[in-house]
C-alpha cells in the first residue's frame, strides 16, 4: 500500500478544458490537487459528496450555491453534498486542493493519464465470498481476477460502481 505521494503522483486525468486532477483516496476520504489553467471554466454542476478545498496557488471565480466569490491563494470553501458549484481562473494559472467524502467513485473510475484502458480496483473482499463468474453477466467487459493481489484489472471501462461490485 502506499501511503506517500509526490506533487505529481496520483491518478491524473483532465476534469474540463486545462482542468487537471491529481487524486489518490483511501476507504473514506479522496484528496485531488487541481491544476487550473489560466482562464478556464469547470462548469456548473453537484454531486452528492461533502467537498473542502483550498486554494494553494492563485485565484479563481467560484461560484457556490448561486453566490460567487474571488478567492486567492490561502482561501478555503467548503461545499455541502447536493449544493450547485463550478469556476473561472483568472488570468493566471492556479492550483488548489480539494477533499471529497466519501471518495468519488466517478474519479475512481477515471483515469485518464493511462495509456491503455487498463483501470485496476482495489476491493477488500474475503476471497471466498467473490465468484469472478457472478459478476461477469453483469458486464460488457474483459476482466482478470487475482485472488492474490485481491483486485480485478478491468480490459475494458465497468458499467457498475465500486458500491455495486462490492454487493454481487
Amino acid at each position: 500500500m502506499t501511503y506517500t505521494y509526490d506533487a505529481i503522483e496520483g491518478n491524473r486525468r483532465e476534469l474540463a478544458p486545462g482542468v487537471i486532477l491529481r487524486t489518490m483516496w483511501g476507504e473514506k476520504i479522496m484528496m485531488s490537487r487541481v491544476e487550473i489553467a489560466a482562464t478556464a471554466v469547470v462548469p456548473m454542476h453537484s454531486h452528492p459528496h461533502e467537498q473542502a478545498g483550498m486554494v494553494l496557488e492563485g485565484g479563481f471565480d467560484f461560484t457556490i450555491g448561486g453566490k460567487t466569490t474571488t478567492l486567492k491563494e490561502g482561501d478555503y470553501y467548503i461545499i455541502p453534498g447536493g449544493v450547485e458549484h463550478g469556476l473561472i481562473a483568472n488570468d493566471q494559472p492556479s492550483v488548489a486542493l480539494d477533499i471529497f467524502s466519501p471518495p468519488r467513485e466517478d474519479y475512481m473510475r477515471l483515469r485518464g493519464d493511462q495509456e491503455s484502458d487498463f483501470m485496476e480496483l482495489a476491493v477488500n473482499w474475503r476471497a471466498s465470498e467473490f465468484n469472478p463468474a457472478t459478476l461477469q453477466p453483469h458486464y460488457d467487459a474483459l476482466f482478470s481476477y487475482s485472488a492474490a493481489a485481491r483486485s480485478i484489472r478491468w480490459l475494458t471501462p465497468p458499467r457498475l460502481t465500486l458500491p455495486e461490485v462490492c454487493r454481487l
